[in-house]
């Protein structure tokens, strides 16, 4: 079976920025990516943020990378639920849905965000 990996979006940007984690991501960078649709919008909003980058660009690429995903019922339910419980601890509703995705898919979830280390799943450099 595939390793499945769902990458967030602090990974994408780790990557493109040459952060200093960036050569530790590459080597899960080779799995299987599933992107969920919200990271996708969350990787532009930082980029438009920076300035100076072709959005459209990077995005296609990442789109080429991996297999978009998008919200069904079950995963919506599910980031509802996830948000509610853990949105003490900070948990966005963007975050909710990365979440729900690789669990939903059955992934590993890739990350630098600290807000997903009560997911089991998570593999947080």
């Amino acid at each position: 079976m595939q390793n499945l990996i769902v990458a967030d979006s602090s990974v994408w940007i780790e990557v493109l920025t040459g952060g200093p984690k960036a050569a530790e991501v590459k080597k899960y960078l080779g799995e299987t990516l599933l992107v969920p649709e919200i990271t996708l919008a969350e990787i532009a909003a930082k980029l438009y943020s920076y300035g100076g980058w072709r959005v459209d660009v990077i995005l296609k690429s990442i789109c080429q990378k991996g297999h978009v995903r998008g919200l069904n019922p079950l995963v919506a339910a599910r980031a509802g639920e996830l948000r509610a419980k853990h949105k003490d601890s900070g948990l966005s509703l963007n975050d909710a849905v990365i979440w729900a995705t690789a669990e939903y898919y059955g992934a590993k979830l890739l990350t630098l965000d600290k807000d997903f280390v009560p997911f089991r799943n998570a593999i947080v450099l």
